[in-house]
């Protein structure tokens, strides 16, 4: 084949190609473009008329709830079931109230019916069917389960309307306990004409338009029985009759949502169609329009494609012609040139002097020639400064071959392992870890030759037997055939993150040791609180009514006798004092009942008369109860720091302020005292008899808190504790101090 027929053939075919290809796509995109349109207006209106469905039954449904709220009618029908010796009375004050107050709030209403629980009419604005009997019949039923109810659309043979539908809701007493009957709504079926949009007559009187539904297009609805309830377009008389078994129609109850698509019509012909399913009452909205009148437009866009193609393709014909022509005098020289270029002649071109494309071309392998020079020296230089990052990265890197021994690694794995680099290259990584990890490593090195690449977290072993934790991130290479020819790893060594995540573990088993040993010893200090008020104090309060008794019934002569018993009355009266003190500084009752506040302010008395320090107490902004554990930290805290302060400051006077924000809880504890120079507060200051500094902060670090201290020699001292405020379920916090009292 010649040059120029393949030239010829190089610039037609690609055009004809093109012009084939945007020929169809236009046509296509076009088809697609018109059925999408079409659908998106039909299912724009179905998608309206089935909001428009459930918008009127949510209305009725609402009436309904309305007239079962009517106070009058719940008065009334109480009346009826429970009274039965006022039950024409009630009933014809019913019917009245039905008559002239409910029914004319809603045109479409039929008749409302009251019915007792075993399905009676016993009230009605249709006098007929008062008496009725319609417990067997579906909406009732339904109702009594369900305490509510929309039936479908019905036939009727007792109205004048042709068609109707129940609306139905439990009446309840005034209180809402109990169950005295079902209120109905009974609707006319041709209600529905007011929200449907199918062409039809609306209440007007006028033709709604249809919107995008041309002259074949229409919209109606099909009940649970495949029967059409609203007018149709073209036919009013179908309601009820026309049955509509079309696949828009049994998708839409196989899978209660709807489709959109091409199909058959209940008419017999292809239509483009949209359904819509209402889960409230298994009804089907369906939109649709005839496929002949949709893809009218269509046809005439086929004929200008298929005019405009043939008349494109003639002229791209006549252009490559000549084109071709005028391309192919200079191609054999310029095919011998690059030849030479393929055969590794790196000289340049010569002999080529012509100033269109060719000579152009001829130019360009020229600067090519230029520019592969010179690619050559900079990816050798570029190599060098490669290997040189590798020897000089932090990072340990290393190579494997296909076999999985070691090919190469970089000078930052020598150091940290300590091999030479002869001996590495006999072993495998496996060599370099401990036995419990070669399993996991031979899972690693599976997953790089699978998956191309993979990440884990192991040990290396040094040659002197230290463990290095380290991070592998592992690349494979591949070769044309898809076979694994080496991998490559950049290890990094993350011992001191090891060793600092071990820390705060053993730090978090501290504190966790701390608060477990605390809330131990508090559970002691209320047990042991419990047993001295319960056990000794009772036993101490018998003795000392024994001693009492005994007083009255000695003789007066027994002098040493009375001495002596009042002696032991006085021991025993100062020994329950102690030990109801004792109990108190263990574990005051208050604070499990009343909160911190109040045992700090019964402590703080006690402690006044005792050292003879005015102890103020303050709370602000306290208005619900903290956590229990709030609750201790407040009070052991301030009875620390006021043992501290009779003992250390020689204070006169201390204020303890509690401040409730919305945040957190702050305690402050000020004295008057001598103060003293901070270094350390916290060093040191473990004692026998209480918590100290240093346990007032591993109690406040436990929830999350902070304490600050503040002193100066003769100005006093401050402690501020503050600690994030949880809200606690009093109701809960009392049940539980019930418990442990």
């Amino acid at each position: 084949m010649t040059i120029r027929v393949k030239s010829l053939l190089w610039f037609l075919l690609p055009f004809i190609l093109i012009a084939t290809v945007t020929a169809t796509f236009w046509y296509f995109y076009t088809h697609k473009t018109v059925k999408k349109n079409i659908f998106d207006q039909l299912e724009i209106a179905a998608d309206e008329l089935k909001k428009h469905v459930n918008i009127f039954l949510e209305g009725k449904r609402g009436r309904i709830i309305d007239f079962s709220s009517d106070g009058f009618v719940r008065d009334c029908t109480e009346e009826i079931i429970l009274r039965k010796e006022r039950i024409p009375y009630c009933t014809d004050r019913l019917n009245t109230h039905l008559t002239l107050n409910k029914k004319p709030l809603d045109p479409d209403i039929l008749a409302v019916f009251v019915v007792d629980l075993d399905g009676k009419v016993f009230s009605s604005t249709d006098n007929e069917q008062i008496g009725r009997d319609i417990s067997g019949e579906t909406w009732f039923s339904e109702t009594m389960s369900s305490g509510f109810y929309i039936s479908d659309i019905k036939l009727s043979s007792e109205f004048e309307q042709s068609t109707f539908f129940d609306v139905a809701r439990l009446l309840l007493t005034n209180d809402g306990l109990h169950t005295i009957g079902i209120i109905a709504n009974r609707y006319r079926g041709d209600s529905f004409r007011k929200i449907t949009r199918s062409g039809i007559i609306g209440e007007s009187g006028q033709e709604i338009p249809l919107e995008g539904l041309g002259e074949t297009g229409e919209v109606y609805i099909v009940n649970s029985d495949g029967l059409i309830i609203t007018e149709s377009r073209f036919n009013n008389d179908v309601v009820f009759k026309q049955v509509v078994d079309t696949e828009g129609v049994r998708a839409a109850f196989d899978n209660e949502v709807g489709m959109t698509g091409i199909y058959t019509g209940y008419k017999g012909h292809q239509i483009l169609g949209v359904s819509r399913y209402i889960e409230r009452m298994g009804w089907v909205v369906l939109a649709e329009k005839s496929i002949s009148e949709a893809f009218a437009p269509l046809t005439r866009v086929k004929i200008f494609t298929i005019i405009m193609g043939s008349v494109g393709i003639i002229v791209i014909l006549a252009i490559a012609t000549f084109f071709s022509n005028m391309i192919t005098r200079p191609i054999t020289s310029l095919a011998l040139a690059a030849d030479d270029i393929a055969n590794g002649n790196l000289k340049g071109i010569e002999g080529i002097k012509s100033r269109d494309e060719i000579g152009n071309l001829a130019d360009s392998f020229n600067k090519m020639t230029i520019d592969l020079r010179r690619f050559r020296d900079d990816l050798k230089q570029s190599e060098e400064r490669y290997r040189g990052l590798i020897e000089n990265s932090s990072e340990i890197i290393y190579q494997t071959d296909q076999k999985g021994f070691f090919a190469g690694m970089n000078k930052t794995m020598l150091d940290k392992l300590g091999y030479l680099p002869e001996e590495l290259m006999g072993m495998k990584i496996e060599n370099i870890v401990p036995v419990i990890e070669r399993e996991k490593i031979t899972s690693h090195i599976r997953r790089v030759i699978g998956k191309g690449s993979d990440f884990m977290e192991t040990m290396f072993l040094s040659r002197q037997g230290e463990i290095i934790y380290v991070e592998i991130n592992a690349n494979a290479m591949y070769d044309a055939k898809k076979r694994c020819i080496e991998t490559r790893a950049f290890v990094r060594d993350i011992t001191e993150k090891k060793k600092a995540e071990a820390s705060e573990k053993h730090e978090k088993e501290l504190q966790l040791l701390s608060s477990h040993i605390i809330s131990i010893q508090e559970k002691e200090r209320r047990r042991i609180s419990r047993e001295l008020h319960d056990e000794a104090g009772q036993a101490l309060t018998a003795m000392k009514i024994n001693i009492e008794m005994m007083e009255k019934n000695i003789p007066g002569s027994a002098t040493n006798i009375r001495e002596r018993l009042a002696e032991t009355k006085q021991l025993v009266i100062h020994t329950l004092q102690e030990m109801r003190s004792l109990a108190f500084d263990l574990r005051p009752s208050l604070l499990d009942h009343f909160g911190a506040l109040a045992a700090i302010r019964e402590y703080s008395k006690n402690y006044s008369d005792r050292t003879n320090i005015n102890v103020q107490v303050r709370g602000e902004n306290i208005v619900e109860r903290f956590s229990p554990e709030i609750d201790i930290l407040l009070y052991r805290c301030a009875q620390e720091a006021l043992n501290n302060v009779a003992k250390h400051s020689e204070a006169t006077g201390v204020i303890i302020e509690i401040v409730q924000e919305e945040q957190e809880v702050c305690m402050r504890i000020k004295d008057n005292g001598k103060g003293f120079d901070i270094v350390d507060p916290f060093e040191g200051n473990m004692n026998g008899s209480g918590i100290g500094l240093f346990g007032m902060r591993e109690r406040v670090a436990l929830l999350n808190g902070s304490i600050r201290i503040h002193s100066e020699e003769n100005k006093g001292s401050e402690i501020e504790i503050l600690v994030p405020f949880i809200k606690t379920n009093n109701e809960n916090r009392s049940s539980e101090v019930a418990e442990n009292v």
